[in-house]
């Protein structure tokens, strides 16, 4: 089973069961037989404004960002279950826009933004191609829909 380390920048309590029940009911069919540690952040604007330019040079805050530390065919090769397999950065100031405009909930946004970076952890990037995008979106649709029936 892969572990979720999670940091909270921002104190909010309510950021953290949110990500924490995400995890739980979606973790293991995401990862599979997979076992290690992701570490999750949850920070501000400002600081994602700092991690978005400088590893992806772009000078804005964004939602989310996710750093793959193996290839997905070597993720199953790990027998350490305190490796670190890869980190996750979320923006709660920028998810709470984008909930807002996507008339949704903060903590449905939320869901899918761990959702989205699980995904990117264990691979899938829908910046490849437009199959790649493809297959990234049906992934997070079949989490989002295993998240819905566990009861959110």
């Amino acid at each position: 089973m892969v572990q979720m380390s999670l940091n909270d920048e921002c104190g909010d309590e309510e950021a953290c069961r949110v990500a924490q029940h995400t995890w739980d009911m979606v973790a293991r069919e995401a990862f599979g037989d997979v076992v290690g540690v992701v570490n999750v952040l949850l920070c501000g604007r400002e600081a994602m404004q700092q991690m978005n330019a400088q590893y992806r040079s772009r000078d804005y805050a964004t939602d989310v960002l996710s750093f793959q530390y193996y290839e997905s065919t070597e993720l199953s090769g790990n027998t350490d279950p305190d490796e670190v397999i890869g980190d996750m950065a979320l923006c709660l100031d920028v998810i709470r826009e984008n909930a807002v405009s996507r008339g949704v909930s903060f903590e449905e946004e939320l869901s899918f933004m761990i959702i989205h970076g699980i995904l990117h952890v264990c691979g899938y990037d829908h910046e490849i191609s437009e199959e790649h995008a493809q297959q990234m979106q049906q992934q997070e649709l079949r989490l989002l829909d295993l998240l819905i029936q566990s009861g959110r």
